[in-house]
């Protein structure tokens, strides 16, 4: 009803909007005391008058279906192009062969993700940082690299990180990212497995 108004409005003018509206109120009294002939005709009369206003309408509604047609269009381009992006992203990290180290240049760098609030973000995998094994335990993850490498990280009391004093000086420091164990950097690890409060390898 509002847009019929505004529309009254804005191509007849002011004027021919109360003209309307002033039949629409003799139509209502006519039909109280039955003088239906009469009200027919003004409603034909109203009829008449809206006959160009229906196919502005018209127009307009096609104009917005085609704007919204293609806004749709234009936002799956957007997400395929996004997701494309991804995907080349997803596909050169994996064939990143020269890894990232640390500051200390003793271990590659592993970035680990979370899904969580409190996890840190997504992380693209790289090649060059590939896991064979992952075990996790109460609040502690272990992880073995393709090289041999045996990394950990989480809540490092009672030393269950098996990290020494290289690594910030405390060998019951937390880790918050895979942390390489230096106490095995010369022996290859197999696999990995942890407790609740403790871990092992082999």
């Amino acid at each position: 009803l509002h847009r019929d108004i505004m529309l009254e409005k804005r191509v007849l003018g002011e004027r021919a909007h109360r003209r309307i509206h002033e039949l629409e109120e003799e139509i209502r009294e006519l039909k109280k005391v039955r003088r239906v002939a009469l009200a027919k005709r003004l409603v034909v009369d109203i009829t008449k008058m809206w006959a160009p206003l229906r196919e502005i309408q018209a127009e307009e509604d096609a104009r917005d279906r085609q704007k919204k047609q293609t806004e749709v269009v234009e936002n799956i381009a957007k997400r395929e192009h996004a997701y494309e992006a991804w995907r080349q992203q997803v596909k050169e990290a994996a064939e990143a062969t020269s890894p990232e180290r640390t500051a200390r240049g003793n271990s590659i760098v592993i970035e680990s993700g979370g899904i969580t609030a409190r996890g840190a973000g997504h992380k693209i995998a790289q090649g060059y940082a590939a896991i064979k094994q992952i075990a996790g335990g109460a609040q502690h993850f272990a992880a073995v690299h393709q090289s041999g490498a045996l990394y950990t990280w989480g809540l490092g009391s009672g030393g269950r990180l098996g990290l020494d004093i290289t690594e910030n000086g405390d060998p019951r420091a937390d880790a918050t990212r895979p942390t390489v164990v230096q106490a095995l950097a010369s022996t290859p690890v197999l696999t990995t497995a942890c407790g609740y409060s403790h871990m092992a390898c082999v």
